[in-house]
């Protein structure tokens, strides 16, 4: 596979209001360029991901994982718009899946801990963060030199990492 069509990943921001004009200002676009390789995507691909056909769209593969975010992809003059909805989606499922595992993991006394347990999707829905905010959580998860740990945290992490990967494996084929 040759990597050598150059692709600029774009992030669009909005221009501002103008109250005294009633105008707008032209869009700001930043755009940073990479190498890759660029197909068509296939019908049976399309379905897979989207459920339906969507015209025109393509398949990009980089050498290197790109970690910024973007909303648009400029392919030599044509720009695409990036629908990572069905990302969002995968994220707010497995984070919300996670929550529940840890919950049902942790240890009973009083029930806080358990009902501590909250998500935070972040990042315009691309992060999800499980996380307790009792204050002793800590000490429950990990131990102390004076009581065993008692792990529901860590556990629900690794369970629930093997299925966000395949749910994420099932958008890329």
């Amino acid at each position: 596979m040759r990597y050598d069509k150059a692709i600029y990943f774009q992030t669009a921001e909005h221009g501002a209001y103008n109250p005294e004009t009633g105008d707008y200002a032209d869009d700001y676009v930043t755009e940073v360029k990479k190498y890759g390789s660029v197909s068509d995507t296939g019908t049976e691909t399309m379905n897979l991901v989207y459920g339906e056909i969507k015209q025109g769209s393509l398949t990009i593969q980089l050498q290197t994982h790109y970690k910024e975010l973007f909303n648009r992809i400029r392919v030599g003059r044509k720009v695409y718009r990036v629908d990572m909805s069905a990302v969002k989606t995968v994220v707010k499922k497995n984070g919300s899946d996670m929550q529940r595992k840890a919950q049902r993991n942790a240890p009973v006394d009083t029930g806080t801990l358990k009902r501590s347990i909250g998500i935070d999707i972040s990042d315009g829905g691309m992060t999800a963060t499980v996380e307790p905010t009792a204050e002793y959580a800590p000490y429950v998860e990990l131990g102390t030199r004076f009581m065993e740990a008692q792990p529901y945290l860590k556990p629900a992490f690794e369970e629930q990492k093997k299925e966000f990967e395949k749910d994420l494996q099932k958008l890329v084929r």
